[in-house]
């Protein structure tokens, strides 16, 4: 059962990706059959992004959070396409995102620091710019600060060169964005002291 859910995830993952590429490069709708075939791309990527974050969960239930980081961490394409996707996909990739760096922060979470590094910085900017949820959170304030909890957690465990990197690029996604999440900015500051101590 597992083994079909690892591979229907990543089936997901390679159809959500094409589709997200085929959406950014797509010229605006000329006419009204263009127009209506991109509404039809926005709907199935929205079911794809569902669907996806439904495995997602249905693999946290059966144990295997492990294969389903593995795939996140290197899903580049997907990571890269979500930051212009709509906002109601972004919303689904953000909810997978903060299911995942959650398992991550766990101490028993087998996973290498580079997968942890690489999922960080695919990851963090899609939590910088996605459109949250005006009407409707797609996380709760209690969510999101424990979202930051973790991150905080998982950057500090890195190494301090990839500290560096992840909170850089942070900081440039952080501040262009017009969203205040997830604010590492104390993890930051410790980075900074941190780094000035050694000099």
């Amino acid at each position: 059962m597992q083994n079909k859910e690892d591979l229907h995830c990543k089936r997901l993952i390679g159809s959500l990706t094409n589709l997200l590429q085929h959406q950014s490069t797509a010229a605006l709708p000329a006419s009204q059959s263009q127009l209506a075939m991109a509404n039809n791309n926005s709907v199935l990527a929205e079911k794809l992004a569902q669907e996806l974050l439904w495995i997602t969960n249905k693999l946290g239930m059966c144990s295997a959070m492990e294969e389903a980081f593995l795939q996140w961490s290197t899903a580049t394409n997907l990571a890269a396409f979500s930051i212009s996707a709509h906002p109601r996909v972004q919303g689904s990739l953000v909810k997978i995102s903060a299911l995942l760096f959650k398992e991550m922060a766990k101490e028993d979470f087998d996973i290498s620091h580079q997968s942890r590094f690489k999922s960080l910085i695919l990851w963090l900017p899609l939590l910088c710019y996605a459109m949250n949820g005006v009407d409707t959170p797609v996380l709760s304030a209690s969510e999101k600060a424990e979202v930051e909890r973790v991150l905080e957690k998982t950057i500090s465990s890195l190494s301090r060169l990839d500290q560096e990197v992840v909170l850089a690029n942070w900081l440039h996604d952080y501040t262009f964005s017009v969203s205040d999440w997830p604010n590492l900015q104390n993890c930051y500051d410790a980075w900074c002291d941190s780094s000035r101590k050694l000099i």
